[in-house]
């Protein structure tokens, strides 16, 4: 009898507190900071500019990038988290056809063109569906601003640099988190940004030779997909 009823307060136990018995690690309170990291794949769609001279189209400067980013929140409620993020990503340019890109690519004296590097940094609602479960899908949205470029570099050594910036209207995101701990979380997500670059910028040896106002701006999107992992502190 002692020791049925010592099973018996053991299953008692593991069925009031399922995430202490399986991990050893309290769930996070209610409240409290929210770390994310991120990791996938960007594709472009929209114009960053007029397509009169046929050059306007983002595809036609970028094949897509690699972003890594990170999201930095406080959480409400266990629900909902608001706070920022920052992107740094990797762009590949197209070296052929009609774009910008491409066209400066093969510029007399230009021995090589590569992307440079993409920035993006917002603020960001984030809600989740279901507080508790092993799975939990969420949502999100958010407004930023937005930097990416290219670099070309000559057989002496010389590099310029072109980046178009800047502001990100809005990004929704969509995702769904498998919980491997009481305090941490990953899966895949989706975010659709929508944007306008305002200006081309060159650079030449790490200093500024201008900045051009683009005049007939477009509006542009990036499609992302990935993986994140979510932190609760």
């Amino acid at each position: 009898m002692k020791r049925l009823a010592g099973l018996a307060c053991a299953v008692a136990l593991a069925a009031a507190f399922p995430a202490a018995a399986q991990t050893g690690v309290a769930p996070p309170a209610p409240n409290g900071w929210m770390l994310g990291l991120r990791i996938g794949y960007s594709i472009p769609m929209g114009n960053f500019a007029d397509t009169n001279s046929g050059t306007g189209k983002l595809s036609d400067e970028f094949s897509g990038q690699i972003p890594f980013s990170f999201d930095l929140g406080y959480r409400f409620a266990r629900q909902y988290a608001l706070g920022a993020y920052l992107e740094v990503g990797y762009p590949f340019i197209v070296k052929t056809g009609s774009g910008l890109a491409a066209t400066e690519c093969h510029v007399p004296g230009v021995s090589s063109c590569s992307g440079n590097a993409s920035v993006r940094a917002g603020l960001e609602f984030l809600y989740d569906f279901l507080a508790d479960g092993q799975f939990r899908p969420w949502a999100g949205i958010g407004a930023g601003y937005e930097r990416i470029g290219y670099e070309l570099k000559d057989s002496s050594g010389g590099s310029a640099s072109v980046s178009y910036s800047g502001w990100e209207f809005l990004n929704v995101q969509l995702g769904g988190d498998y919980v491997v701990t009481p305090k941490f979380r990953a899966g895949p997500y989706l975010l659709l940004s929508v944007g306008q670059y305002d200006a081309v910028s060159i650079s030449s040896g790490g200093e500024s030779v201008g900045t051009v106002t683009i005049a007939s701006k477009q509006v542009h999107e990036w499609l992302q997909l990935g993986v994140r992992g979510r932190f609760d502190l």
